[in-house]
């Protein structure tokens, strides 16, 4: 599945978990006050990241590290995590790695360590 198609799919996820009963959505009147979908398209060096939050769901795609920089001066890759902080997340639900390449899912430990909760969702394209 190409990169398009798997953000398409991950939108209309996404968005369909906000009309899940328990939500807090399904009925309810929105807060003008509050952000309902914001996306990010986070640059992270050498592939870029996403970052979509519906309401209080988070979600991200792609967390890699900057391949054209050595691993060891960009170790867990402070860009991204630095980003994630800035921007007021504290967690993630579902992170979504595209494929496996350093660029797109180097962090996946280090993400899920610091954002992950007992409740996060890690899909990938394979079972590795």
């Amino acid at each position: 599945m190409n990169v398009r198609k798997a953000f398409s799919l991950i939108l209309v996820l996404a968005l369909a978990a906000c009309a899940l009963p328990g939500s807090g959505m399904a009925g309810s009147v929105p807060d003008p006050e509050r952000e309902l979908l914001r996306l990010h398209q986070i640059n992270i060096g050498s592939a870029d990241a996403y970052l979509l939050t519906v309401g209080d769901i988070v979600i991200l795609v792609d967390c890699g590290t900057n391949i054209t920089v050595p691993i060891s001066d960009n170790a867990g890759n402070p860009p991204l995590f630095k980003y994630l902080e800035a921007s007021g997340i504290d967690h993630v639900d579902v992170h979504f790695v595209t494929h496996w390449h350093n660029d797109h899912c180097y962090n996946v430990d280090r993400l899920s360590a610091l954002y992950g909760t007992d409740d996060t969702v890690v899909y990938g394209p394979s079972a590795e």
